[in-house]
């Protein structure tokens, strides 16, 4: 199959072939590579697609340096194929540029999901405002080949590979436009943003555009500014303006990222989420797209809820039959029958299932939607110990919001400039967290800071506690002594301030396994864990006496000084039997310490 030769150079000739055979014109009298060229010149001119200039720029530069026997070998091979088999190899193929090695665009598993999950019927219009080359919009047209489906591309070449896919699948309505949405929508008729029935799209990850190329015309952003760093929820504001008012629903895949960011990204989420525009939230794990240990989540938006008014459905679809890997050797992921049908249930049906789906209040949802942030779980996995929950007995726990006896303090943004060889602070790291609960205070490194950097706020003291929110989550340190130097925490870090408790007792629940299993559920992120201070401040509590606290205090101290009386022990044993086996080797008699540092 062409794919094994799936260089630029190669989906550049299949895809022109793909064309030249559309309309027909003569492959068999392709001699010299100008002969190819100018074919493809007749077909661009009949087809009146202006985007396909792109097209020939590049399908011309990425031959120009191939050989003409590897060119015709490629040509040959392509002539043997119908142009609908041309578009399906070099569909399998084609890198999806707009989103690079952190695409998860392109599932025709979670692709045919979206599409069943909101509902198309054949007189439905249908928008992909980020669309790539194929995807849900393609799935449908093959369906209907009068599907009305109109799609804008990030890039002009991608608006020409979609232009073709949709040719060459005889699309009847298909309109197709290039350029940023956000700085430029093109499904503009009489000044006024068209408007569909329904939309299913991915915004490009991790996209970045200056703030003011961003075009609020047609009131798209009425739900917060759009800037770089909120840039997936512009497209969402986009998405649920290109909606009809009275029956459009959407179907949207975004990053975890952007389901539990703060500040801007924040603001926007919650004023669509507080307008009560979203209906279900549905996790897929990592894997779904060869490469790619991005997790996926698929927002669904209805400008008309009927069944979940002020409420959320979240659902995790990484559950056993649900889900399946790909043929020997691949390692996407795919989704059973079972797991299709299920999540078409929760969907129809909302109910809350316990370590599956929960339907939530949306004044609960306002820190994150990630799903596993809400579900109830009755298992949980702490240092690869499978641990069972009893959650009828964790509702009546007495407990308390951490906020509510303790402040805490985020740490310093240390940039690479702050690093000094002296100064007069240093900084602690995740990585100077012991095991042991001890810091190694030698060890830490120099830091400067800025003149009017408030170091008071980030400088540790007999008393706090120091806890990791990114990376390693949850480690933590009790500062029993005032230290000898100014030690600063850096960003990866908080301090911890008890108020009505004793310190040294919250650090000790802060190790304890309830603790690791809030903080596990308040995490976010996929390939670096992160505690949002938010979650944190809500983390329970056990509400227990200062008595209580105090008994902790000593049990657990008189537990550190007997390990420390038992390993120096097993540490003597071991040094016992070294000096036995010198004797019965007869080391004692050849090798020697030599005695340094001696004073005549």
């Amino acid at each position: 199959m062409i794919n094994k030769f799936s260089t630029n150079a190669n989906l550049a000739i299949i895809s022109g072939m793909a064309l030249i055979k559309l309309n027909e014109l003569p492959t068999n009298a392709i001699n010299h590579r100008d002969d190819f060229l100018d074919l493809l010149s007749k077909a661009i001119e009949r087809e009146g697609f202006s985007q396909l200039k792109e097209f020939k720029k590049w399908v011309s530069l990425n031959i120009a340096s191939l050989g003409e026997e590897r060119l015709f070998s490629i040509i040959n091979e392509a002539n043997l194929l119908s142009k609908e088999l041309l578009m399906k190899e070099f569909n399998q193929a084609y890198p999806y540029s707009k989103l690079g090695s952190t695409s998860f665009s392109g599932n025709n598993d979670l692709d045919n999901l979206a599409i069943s999950l909101i509902g198309i019927s054949k007189t439905d219009t249908f928008l992909d405002p980020t669309a790539g080359i194929n995807g849900a919009w393609l799935n449908i047209l093959e369906q209907n080949h009068e599907q009305r489906i109109t799609l804008q591309t990030l890039l002009p070449l991608e608006a020409c590979f979609a232009y073709l896919n949709a040719r060459i699948n005889n699309g009847k309505n298909v309109q197709i436009y290039a350029g940023n949405v956000l700085t430029n929508p093109q499904y503009v008729n009489e000044n006024n943003l068209e408007q569909f029935d329904r939309v299913v799209t991915t915004p490009p990850l991790g996209t970045r555009f200056a703030t003011e190329l961003i075009n609020n015309l047609y009131n798209r952003f009425k739900y917060g500014k759009i800037i770089s760093t909120n840039a997936t929820w512009g497209f969402v504001s986009n998405v649920l303006a290109s909606l009809k008012s009275e029956n459009g629903k959407a179907a949207v895949f975004v990053g975890n990222g952007d389901l539990s960011g703060s500040a801007s990204r924040k603001i926007v989420r919650n004023n669509i989420l507080n307008s009560d525009l979203i209906e279900a939230v549905i996790s897929f794990p990592g894997g779904f797209v060869n490469n790619s240990p991005i997790s996926i989540n698929l927002l669904i938006l209805n400008l008309n809820k009927k069944k979940l008014k002020s409420k959320v459905l979240f659902i995790d679809a990484n559950q056993d039959k649900w889900l399946q890997k790909g043929k020997k050797g691949k390692t996407t992921l795919h989704l059973t029958t079972e797991g299709v049908t299920r999540i078409k249930e929760l969907i129809n049906h909302p109910t809350s299932i316990v370590n599956v789906s929960k339907i939530e209040e949306i004044k609960n949802c306002q820190e994150t939607l990630i799903p596993r942030s809400h579900i109830v779980k009755d298992h949980l996995s702490i240092n690869n110990v499978e641990y069972r929950v009893d959650n009828s007995e964790l509702e009546r726990l007495n407990t308390i919001p951490l906020e509510k006896i303790a402040s805490i303090q985020r740490g310093f943004n240390m940039a690479h400039k702050n690093k000094a060889v002296r100064s007069n602070y240093k900084i602690l790291k995740v990585s100077d967290l012991g095991d042991n609960e001890q810091i190694n205070y030698s060890q830490l490194s120099n830091v400067t800071v800025e003149p009017n950097t408030h170091v008071d706020d980030y400088q540790i003291h007999k008393d706090d506690i120091v806890v990791s929110v990114r990376g390693s989550l949850g480690k933590a340190v009790y500062i029993s002594e005032e230290p000898k130097e100014k030690i600063l925490i850096s960003s990866n870090l908080v301090i911890i301030r008890a108020h009505n408790v004793e310190p040294e007792w919250l650090c000790i629940y802060l190790k304890s396994t309830l603790a690791k299993y809030f903080i596990k559920k308040f995490s976010s992120g996929t390939t670096v864990k992160i505690l949002p201070i938010s979650e944190l401040k809500k983390l329970p509590i056990t509400n227990v006496s200062k008595e209580e606290q105090m008994h902790t205090i000593e049990a657990n101290n008189e537990s550190i000084k007997e390990i420390k009386k038992m390993r120096q022990e097993l540490i003597n044993k071991q040094n016992n039997l070294a000096r036995k086996i010198d004797v019965l080797v007869g080391n004692n008699k050849v090798v020697f310490p030599i005695k340094s540092n001696i004073r005549n």
